[in-house]
């Protein structure tokens, strides 16, 4: 799977957007709490996760450098409910699925220093002139495929 995600700075000023490309994993372990095959990202180098789940087996996502050849920041956290923040009860994790939002946001310590979860962003801060564009590449692809998968094979 090939992403490109096209980004424009429509005001007239310079100025850094923030991209947050981002992939989760449905939340259907908490139906069943004697499924212990919960599936998992994990950070495995720059612009690179990789994932593991029980019946689509272990793929990889990868991001490719922004316009200015900086390799995004991966967060993660779980996707899971924030109940302390809804309903005011204990939480059920530490990096609940708004985390990667309070911590862009706020700076809040809610994404995973682990580097692993059930949701996960690239984090892009793109400096671009007024009406000036840039294009980001992400791709999901099983385990190990192509040596460049963000160069030239992403292209054909």
């Amino acid at each position: 799977l090939l992403m490109t995600v096209e980004v424009t700075n429509a005001g007239s000023e310079r100025a850094e957007l923030h991209v947050l490309p981002t992939a989760w994993f449905r939340n259907t372990w908490s139906w069943d709490e004697a499924n212990a095959d919960n599936p998992e990202l994990v950070g495995d180098g720059e612009g690179r996760v990789t994932l593991t789940h029980p019946f689509v087996g272990d793929m990889e996502l990868l991001a490719a450098a922004g316009p200015d050849g900086a390799m995004p920041a991966t967060l993660f956290c779980e996707n899971e409910t924030n109940v302390a923040r809804l309903f005011g009860a204990a939480p059920a994790t530490p990096y609940p699925k708004d985390g990667i939002n309070d911590h862009v946001v706020s700076g809040a310590a809610t994404v995973n220093p682990d580097m692993r979860g059930t949701k996960c962003s690239f984090w892009y801060k793109l400096g671009l002139d007024g009406g000036s564009s840039a294009r980001l590449r992400i791709r999901l692809r099983p385990t190990g495929e192509l040596a460049d998968p963000l160069g030239p094979s992403f292209d054909a």
